[in-house]
């Protein structure tokens, strides 16, 4: 059975809107003086249009106006108005006065509009204003929820008045404001002419049959229903009369915001559009609105994602974000943007002449896990080999978590090591890093970021005192200063271009995220509840000192290209005191896992682990296991596997395959009998860790040590024949140095030997050159 809700319509005008309509005619007349070089002029670089909101109230501040959300209500007009107008606020404000709290506009649009001249011009004349009312508006005709006197007949009198808080009449009024009629048109409706015939079934029609001069929106009655079907798609049509007096059946368009339908409404015609935009080009009442004289600019600026949301068109905002709004001559002021990314640029009420240097949260609510995950890795890594290069210039910068000014094994080294330890190791830099609208929207610039090379791209600053040029690195300041294009934007606001909301914006950019898997207004926690490692593992009993050798084993159909995960103990019953290579389908070792204590009163431990495939190849990973950990009984214990859990606070458990597309697979705890093939890995005195990055490398590779005295060491290699064909001392302090090792451009290709040593011991393996 199927349902049909009924939405239906029977006044001359929509209830909701009382704006009179111009008929056919006078629509065809404004055509005619149309300059003849104008076709419209609509595009994807939408105009920039300031709008200020007036509150009336009563004198005592009472207010029974229905919640109107002014951010909320400009998201959705510019969604409507897309690719035509952005609406900006260009100010809010209060009248408090008894008189137009309830407004009539018979005897109060007079009163109302000196009111506003004398106390808020020229700025108003440079802004279309909308009146938010108490309720229904009277305007002699009866009592409506809309109403508008457009610019075209009121000048600097025009305005809209809103009377409740449906954002899509908001629109509805708007397209008034910019000239348009209701799509049911005028008296004229059926008046043959000879204007642009067009043919429809066969007979001949003009544009005029269409009720609102406009050939793409159809004829249309005011008493045609509206229906909504259980899918959510919208039909309209039950007219009465059901056809035209030419014969042919009424078919209106339930999805035209000029329409006198209800929840159908979405969008403005390609004519309607094109008929707004010429209007605000050549009506001379609307220059104004485009020449802003600085007395109307912009006085918000926005900080969004790089990334697009799944069937979204707007990018990402990013929302409770702190942004430091600094003057030349002030302390630092901060501002959080708000649900649209919006926030002040004065929030310290700054002299209007002195420059500001905006600059948001480089650790955005300290998510340095945000979007970051193991097939973050592997696209790093064939970007580094050169097998696939990372999709724009954004995901590159976001790549280089270390600062560099290029994508290397060491970022790929700083980002596992903040996986690792759950963002307690942060990224070298900064967890975000922003870019200036202002720059990403000039030509050369973007021409320069998007050659391949991002990093070598200069920016002329139009707001530094002798035009800097400025650069991607910043040489030494944690304080961005004008030798940089990151993290910051300079603007003079008493400079024209000031009066742009991109001159104040970002876009930010996650670092380590380059698949565009970050949440900005909320981090993806996945499932909060620990679950054990599989409920179904065979039984692991232990005695009290026993020592024992668990491997964590997995099911998985497809071949594996990474992985992570994150367990933990939830007791000091049991405790983990090593962690031991797997299975060589999935090469493991120290680099590979990070376990530590946990901090609270259980006692228990926390492991975090992962691999990804250097040489970007799957691996086939059924049935082996991917780590060993040898464990140790406190006490008698029945079944181990009750102490180990899952844990998606320390790290959620992920594979994924060549595609790198998440996919299920099972784990379970075995133990494994014998330690021999579960040796721990020697470890000269003094030379804590040593992984070697990528294997197989092209032309470079990393080396990180870890050292637990100052020492010199000597980094060596030779070839399948025993020749030496590198060797390198550095001098290196305590702790944990990542040395990278290149110029092997023109050295063959095939297996080498390394050795790493210093004074207290030596380490080798192996490396394939590609």
């Amino acid at each position: 059975m199927f349902f049909f809700f009924i939405l239906g319509h029977s006044q001359a005008q929509t209830p909701e809107c009382g704006t009179p309509d111009r008929t056919a005619l006078e629509i065809q007349q404004l055509r005619d003086n149309f300059p003849p070089n104008i076709s419209g002029g609509f595009n994807n670089s939408p105009w920039q249009i300031p709008v200020h909101f007036f509150h009336l109230k009563y004198s005592n501040g009472d207010d029974i106006y229905p919640d109107f959300n002014i951010e909320d209500a400009l998201l959705t007009v510019n969604l409507h108005f897309e690719g035509l107008f952005t609406f900006y606020v260009c100010g809010s404000t209060e009248i408090l006065d008894d008189q137009f709290a309830a407004i009539d506009l018979v005897v109060d649009r007079d009163d109302l509009h000196n009111y506003v001249n004398s106390n808020f011009q020229p700025q108003v004349d440079h802004c279309v204003k909308i009146f938010l009312a108490q309720g229904q508006i009277y305007t002699g005709q009866g009592n409506f929820a809309g109403y508008t006197d457009d610019r075209i007949l009121f000048e600097e009198n025009s305005a809209i008045y809103l009377g409740g808080s449906d954002y899509t009449l908001m629109s509805h009024e708007l397209g008034h404001y910019f000239g348009l009629p209701h799509t049911f048109g005028g008296g004229n409706q059926y008046v043959h002419d000879e204007f642009t015939p067009i043919w429809i079934n066969g007979l001949l029609y003009t544009c005029f049959h269409t009720g609102d001069g406009f050939c793409d929106t159809p004829a249309h009655l005011e008493t045609c229903n509206e229906t909504m079907l259980p899918s959510g798609d919208c039909i309209a049509g039950d007219c009465n009369p059901a056809v035209d007096p030419l014969g042919v059946p009424y078919a209106p368009d339930a999805s035209l915001l000029m329409s006198n339908f209800g929840v159908c409404r979405e969008r403005f015609s390609l004519e309607q559009k094109t008929f707004m935009s010429t209007i605000y080009q050549t009506n001379s009442n609307y220059l104004p609105l485009r020449e802003l004289n600085g007395v109307c600019g912009i006085h918000t600026g926005r900080v969004i994602r790089d990334c697009y949301t799944i069937n979204q068109n707007l990018p990402d905002p990013m929302t409770e974000l702190s942004v430091g709004v600094k003057s030349i001559a002030g302390p630092i002021c901060v501002d959080v943007t708000n649900t649209v990314g919006r926030y002040e640029n004065n929030p310290c009420n700054f002299p209007n002449n002195q420059k500001r240097s905006v600059l948001p949260d480089l650790d955005y609510r300290d998510d340095q896990l945000n979007g970051v995950e193991t097939d973050d890795l592997v696209l790093i890594q064939e970007h580094i080999l050169g097998i696939s290069s990372l999709d724009g210039p954004l995901k590159q910068i976001a790549a280089d978590a270390n600062y560099s000014g290029s994508v290397s094994n060491s970022d790929v080294v700083a980002i596992r090591k903040t996986l690792l330890t759950g963002g307690q190791t942060p990224l070298p830099y900064s967890s975000w890093r922003y870019i200036p609208n202002i720059a990403l929207n000039t030509q050369a610039f973007w021409n320069q970021l998007n050659d391949g090379n991002p990093f070598d791209a200069t920016y002329p600053d139009p707001f530094a005192s002798f035009g800097n040029d400025r650069t991607y690195l910043n040489p030494g300041n944690l304080m961005p200063n004008n030798t940089s294009w990151m993290d910051h934007v300079n603007v003079v606001p008493t400079d024209p271009l000031a009066n742009f909301e991109n001159t104040w914006s970002l876009t930010g950019i996650k670092v380590g995220d380059v698949n565009c898997t970050a949440g900005s207004i909320d981090m993806e926690e996945g499932p909060s509840l620990e679950t054990p490692v599989n409920p179904g593992n065979p039984i692991i009993s232990i005695n009290l000192n026993q020592q024992k050798v668990i491997g964590v084993q997995v099911a998985a159909e497809e071949p594996i290209m990474a992985w992570q995960l994150g367990l933990k103990t939830m007791n000091s019953q049991i405790e983990i005191l090593e962690v031991l290579p797997g299975d060589p389908a999935t090469p493991f070792n120290s680099d590979n896992f990070d376990l530590a204590n946990l901090a609270n009163a259980s006692g228990g431990q926390k492991l975090s682990a992962l691999w990804f495939s250097n040489n970007v190849t799957a691996a086939s990973v059924d049935q082996t296991t991917l780590f060993a950990m040898e464990v140790k009984g406190n006490t008698a214990i029945t079944d181990i596997n009750n102490l180990f859990k899952l844990s998606p606070q320390i790290l959620q458990a992920k594979f994924f395959n060549s595609n790198l597309e998440e996919v299920q697979v099972s784990l379970t705890l075995v133990e494994k009998t014998g330690l021999r093939s579960y040796v721990k890995p020697s470890k000269p005195a003094g030379l804590k860790v040593v992984s070697v990055v990528p294997n197989p490398f092209q032309h470079e590779f990393l080396v990180t040590v870890d050292l637990d005295t100052p020492a010199p060491l000597k980094i060596s290699l030779m070839n399948a024949q025993g020749d030496l064909v590198y060797t390198q001392w550095f001098e290196l302090s305590v702790g944990i140095h990542d040395l990278q090792i290149g110029g092997f451009e023109s050295l063959g290709a095939g297996l080498l030997f390394y050795s790493i040593e210093t004074g207290s011991g030596k380490q080798t393996g192996k490396l394939i050159k590609l």
